[in-house]
């Protein structure tokens, strides 16, 4: 087991994903690995790839293990992915319009000029609403469950109110066609699945510092 492997292992035991699950959706860990997985089919720097498998740690977790990520990237140098999780990708929850938290996010995310952190979001809300609302598994009927229907129309709307993720939307889309069954097949992904990819994203970080 490599230094980085127990790291892991050691400092996110306090850490656990927990939220919403969407009828015939992803386990919250394999959301996760999935938005990581398009960003790294797209090319983006390894550090996108980091920030896409953790885009939800704040928003997802207890304090506690909330505390557990920042002191693991803290320890291997990486506080700036913490700061731009917390900055760019965790919604105002005392804002009950849910929708409007998420179009909130990508005036954020947006307003930042990063186009990779948009990639990173698009891909996000397009994992969550695209292969989620596959409705093989949705009911006989073929109707969106709420929480589906409900990331269909923020999607929509930010991309009605912000036209520059238009071409990123198509670019997206063409990732998630190309690997859609490696992205379903994370559907009942673990935390141990979960604190695989993150050790071999800090494992090729490492190498390359």
């Amino acid at each position: 087991m490599s230094t980085i492997e127990e790291d892991v292992k050691r400092l996110l035991e306090p850490f656990y994903l927990e939220g919403p699950k969407y009828e015939g959706g992803f386990t919250r860990y394999g959301h996760c690995i999935a938005v990581e997985r398009i960003v790294r089919k797209s090319g983006l720097p390894k550090i996108y790839w980091l920030i896409a498998l953790l885009h939800d740690y704040v928003e997802d977790s207890t304090k506690e293990g909330v505390s557990a990520v920042d002191s693991l990237l803290s320890k291997y140098g990486l506080e700036e992915v913490s700061k731009i999780v917390k900055e760019y990708f965790t919604e105002d929850k005392t804002n009950e319009d849910k929708i409007g938290r998420k179009v909130e996010i990508a005036k954020r995310v947006y307003e930042s000029g990063d186009r990779n952190l948009m990639y990173v979001l698009i891909a996000d809300k397009m994992t969550s609403s695209l292969v989620m609302s596959d409705t093989r598994d949705a009911g006989r009927e073929g109707l969106l469950s709420k929480p589906v229907s409900n990331l269909l129309i923020s999607l929509g709307t930010i991309l009605r109110e912000f036209p520059e993720y238009l071409p990123i939307f198509w670019e997206v889309k063409n990732v998630i066609f190309q690997i859609y069954d490696e992205l379903s097949s994370l559907r009942r992904a673990s935390k141990e699945d979960f604190e695989r990819e993150l050790t071999q994203i800090l494992e090729e970080i490492a190498t390359r510092q």
